[in-house]
């Protein structure tokens, strides 16, 4: 348990540091033992933040087992895509340099995915629930991009993030490029309440089924840290480099007596 202290202004900080001797050493001590104890706090809380909550947003987990080509799920290959679910009657599945199969489907280069997704038709999806906390911020981040050839350039792709009542985050339905991966980055704050699961959505809003195909690589929803946290990290920061100085300054003057 941390005692309780106070807070002392700016001047009377650089005077605490700048007397050497028992009494303030202790004073120092005590402050700095609380500073370091809530800045690490604040660490293991960004930290934690900063995992992304979507799992398996590379495409990675079984990406490396899809070996029949085109890479289509079932068959020789997994049937479904690890914490994906897939919606629809089409085809989905996982391509890309980190499989054998390589890229059949993919844009016309695709080296900034090791693995990536890609659905095919109109109405298809894949989707996961995420564990978001309320009244906090978050970053989204993608690669994506649609099925190289003029003969797929209309292909549609949409990601969505919502509850049953609220849209927190859409890319709209966009045509991405057929000549490389895409970053698409946005942000949205969720509200006090949620109502019902929240889903993520890579979804193929192409205007027709058949071969219209759309990809997603390295999905990612990551929170935000407070303003307050990193202002208390820093705080920390400041205040052992200080007590760093005293207490050198306090050596020197008690080796000297």
């Amino acid at each position: 348990m941390i005692n309780r202290i106070t807070v002392r202004s700016p001047a009377t900080l650089r005077h605490l540091l700048a007397t050497p001797n028992p009494a303030t050493f202790l004073k120092m001590k005590t402050f700095l033992t609380a500073i370091v104890a809530a800045a690490g706090l604040a660490l293991g809380t960004n930290s934690a933040q900063a995992a992304s909550l979507v799992l398996n947003g590379d495409f990675s987990s079984n990406g490396a087992a899809f070996t029949t080509d085109p890479g289509y799920l079932g068959g020789s290959n997994p049937t479904s895509i690890v914490n994906w679910t897939f919606n629809g009657s089409g085809t989905a599945g996982i391509n890309g340099d980190g499989t054998p199969i390589d890229d059949p489907f993919g844009p016309a280069d695709d080296t900034a995915a090791s693995f990536y997704a890609f659905i095919q038709g109109n109405g298809q999806s894949l989707s996961q629930t995420l564990t978001l906390s309320t009244n906090t911020q978050y970053d989204v981040t993608f690669l994506a991009s649609i099925r190289t050839g003029s003969a797929h350039a209309g292909a549609k792709g949409q990601v969505t993030i919502a509850d049953n009542s609220t849209t927190y985050y859409d890319s709209g339905s966009t045509v991405w490029s057929n000549a490389a991966f895409q970053t698409v980055a946005g942000q949205f704050t969720t509200g006090s309440s949620f109502e019902g699961p929240v889903v993520i959505t890579l979804a193929n809003t192409s205007p027709s089924d058949g071969d219209y195909t759309v990809n997603f690589a390295n999905v990612s929803v990551v929170g935000v840290p407070e303003p307050s946290s990193l202002a208390l990290l820093g705080l920390g920061g400041l205040l052992l480099a200080g007590g760093f100085r005293f207490c050198r300054s306090h050596n020197a003057s008690v080796s000297g007596a």
